[in-house]
């Protein structure tokens, strides 16, 4: 097995036929089931079965994936170690953001990345905090943002700590930005997002204190739950930065939640199987910035055409 066949797999793996593979690769088909058969050959397994909607990995197939992710992951970043010692920082990173957090920091995150590291090529991914905890083990991303799971104590190494945001029209939460208790919650038709840790958060303080929420549905994607919310159906919670930038471009009513326990704390993770190179440090570096410049101009606090060259970077673990 040699690394152009663990390359190959990898990509028919992940594009799910090998004519798609074949044109990713930029090879013909045959050349690329002849390596195939020649890696099942290698090994003495099965590693897909083919089908009419195209191929599936055999559990032997995926253990093979898994480890082939790693297996290349740790070749292109033994190449890019040795670029640094010769004093250039260029390569891919692939960066897991909070899918709660990435309208707000996407577009931000990725420029500043562009334009502090031209020769880097960032790759980002969203998700819940559990499906980029996954990403890192598996070595699908080499830093994500995290939540600590519910009752962690924070140390230094969280990047910033939030309160959770009532966000709904006004017949429902009323006017003014005084804070809101579990107790007033009653009655109120609540939207949750049940993946988010933020939520699970939510319902636990509540369950906690015996407080029944009226819970009428659950909605996925932020964009969707703001808009159902417009409608005045319901109201839901979000982080401050998305709760702010909906109270200023949807005229929707904020309070925070007054409750101490419903607080989110978020860290950055590095996986721990990629060395730290320059490229790695200096991103996690970009990552707090960024992070802490987009949450302080969506609370109003930083102006947003001079919060880049006013704050102070973030320590990044």
């Amino acid at each position: 097995m040699d690394l152009r066949q663990i390359r190959y797999f990898i990509a028919i793996a992940e594009s799910g036929s090998l004519s798609e593979a074949a044109r990713r690769l930029h090879i013909v088909q045959p050349a690329l089931s002849q390596r195939l058969a020649a890696l099942e050959a290698d090994l003495g397994v099965q590693l897909l079965v083919r089908g009419r909607s195209g191929i599936a990995l055999t559990p032997s197939g995926t253990e093979l994936y898994q480890r082939a992710l790693l297996i290349a992951k740790h070749i292109d970043t033994a190449r890019l170690a040795v670029k640094e010692k010769a004093g250039e920082v260029e390569g891919t990173l692939t960066i897991g953001v909070l899918r709660s957090m990435a309208p707000a920091v996407g577009k931000r995150l990725f420029l500043t990345l562009k334009e502090e590291l031209p020769r880097v090529t960032p790759h980002l991914r969203t998700g819940y905090s559990a499906e980029l905890a996954k990403m890192l083990q598996e070595g699908r991303v080499d830093l994500a943002m995290q939540v600590l799971p519910a009752g962690s104590k924070p140390d230094t190494g969280v990047l910033y700590s939030e309160h959770l945001y009532a966000v709904g029209v006004p017949a429902l939460l009323g006017t003014g930005n005084r804070p809101i208790t579990l107790p007033e919650l009653q009655g109120i038709p609540i939207l949750t997002a049940a993946r988010q840790s933020s939520h699970e958060l939510l319902v636990q303080a509540a369950r906690r204190q015996h407080i029944p929420l009226n819970v009428i549905g659950d909605v996925e994607d932020s964009f969707s739950l703001l808009e159902i919310c417009d409608t005045g159906v319901a109201a839901t919670f979000l982080s401050g930065a998305m709760a702010h930038e909906a109270a200023r471009h949807r005229g929707l009513t904020v309070r925070p939640l007054d409750d101490p326990r419903v607080v989110r704390h978020v860290t950055l993770a590095v996986n721990p199987d990629v060395p730290r190179t320059a490229a790695l440090v200096a991103a996690g570096e970009i990552v707090g910035r960024v992070l802490m410049e987009r949450m302080r101009e969506a609370m109003g606090e930083v102006p947003a055409e001079t919060s880049r060259t006013t704050q102070p970077a973030a320590d990044a673990r």
